[in-house]
Parts: C-alpha cells; sequence; structure tokens
C-alpha cells in the first residue's frame, strides 16, 4: 500500500490531501486519519479529501461502521469538511456517509468524481 499526506494550497483554500493506492484496512484508517488530525491542530486547515480511487478496502462493513462511529473520539469536529472520492466497494462507501451523517457529521461526502470532490470541498 502507498499512502501520502500533504497540505494542499489553491488560490480559494488550503485544504490535506490524503491518498491511498493498494489495499486499506481499518487499522491503516486510523492512523492515516490521526495524521490527518494532527496536520488538522497544527496548521488550524479543517478540509480534507481523502483520495481512495485506486484503494480496495479490505476490512469487514463492521470495521468501516465502527471506524465512522468512531470519528468525535478520533478528533474529527462537526465544522471540518471532509470529502472521499472512491470507485471501490460502493456499498461500503454509502454506508460510512450514512453512518457519519446519522452523528452529526453533515460535512462529510463521498463523491465518484474528483473534481466535484474538490468543488465541493472548496465551497464548503
Amino acid at each position: 500500500m502507498e499512502t501520502r499526506v500533504e497540505i494542499i494550497d489553491n488560490q480559494k483554500t488550503s485544504y490535506i490531501l490524503i491518498t491511498v493506492i493498494g489495499e486499506l484496512q481499518a487499522r491503516q484508517t486510523t492512523e492515516l486519519a490521526m495524521e490527518a488530525i494532527r496536520i488538522k491542530k497544527e496548521t488550524g486547515i479543517n478540509r480534507a479529501l481523502w483520495d481512495l480511487r485506486k484503494t480496495e478496502l479490505k476490512d469487514s462493513f463492521l470495521d468501516s461502521h465502527n471506524f465512522m462511529i468512531g470519528l468525535k473520539t478520533l478528533g474529527v469536529d462537526y465544522s471540518d469538511s471532509i470529502a472521499v472520492v472512491y470507485r471501490q466497494n460502493t456499498i461500503q462507501h454509502e454506508h460510512a456517509e450514512n453512518v457519519a451523517y446519522n452523528r452529526g457529521f453533515y460535512n462529510i461526502k463521498y463523491f465518484k468524481d474528483y473534481e466535484s470532490a474538490l468543488k465541493w470541498l472548496i465551497e464548503n
């Protein structure tokens, strides 16, 4: 698995870009989220884009569900804007978005198109 966490500055906003290529499991997702949250705390940047277009989730449906339930414990705030771009594991991602929404995280959105995700992230 290849990962990269970086800060992107463009003319409209700054955001944390988390890119994953390969297989991803819950433990690794938690580690990446904690790195992004550390950067958020250091910089004040509360926008993140998870690029999972070349990623296959290997954790169970329950692991994904539990990860989303634990967002607040990890340090995700209700004011954070998070866009997730994916191509595989559609049912799992759709469920994750619903769990986040039901827990009050209205600014976590999932997309299949990178440009739509970026546009939404910049506007929110």
